[in-house]
């Protein structure tokens, strides 16, 4: 994936979720959206070590960190979960095939895991 084509998915993303949850703002202001979009180029960048590596736990390790992470920022899980659920909506546009197929599985199996752990603090 080319420099261009991440700053377009990561700029794409950051408002569509600053848009779908604007309480962010309120929360975490301008140093939220900064931050924002930081996150969203380590999501990119370790999609594509990911890929190079050939090694999906690398990813799966990353999602768990980074949802901890936020949560101790005060970010709930389900907005991580929309946030890889949008680059898998958007990466298609930007990617190679054989690696789109890659991150979007990459993306996907970290959702799931993600989805799990929310379920299971809901109960």
């Amino acid at each position: 994936m080319n420099d261009r084509a991440k700053e377009l998915i990561v700029r794409e993303v950051v408002e569509e979720i600053y848009t779908a949850f604007p309480e962010l703002w309120d929360q975490h202001e301008e140093s939220g959206y900064e931050k924002a979009i930081e996150y969203n180029f380590h999501h990119l960048e370790h999609l594509e070590t990911t890929y190079e590596m050939d090694d999906i736990n690398f990813f799966l390790d990353y999602a768990d960190w980074l949802d901890n992470v936020l949560r101790r920022q005060n970010v709930e899980t389900y907005v991580v979960i929309d946030n890889f659920e949008r680059l898998v909506r958007l990466i298609p546009e930007h990617v190679e095939p054989e690696e789109e197929t890659a991150y979007l599985f990459y993306l996907e199996s970290a959702v799931e895991i993600l989805q799990t752990r929310q379920d299971g603090e809901q109960i």
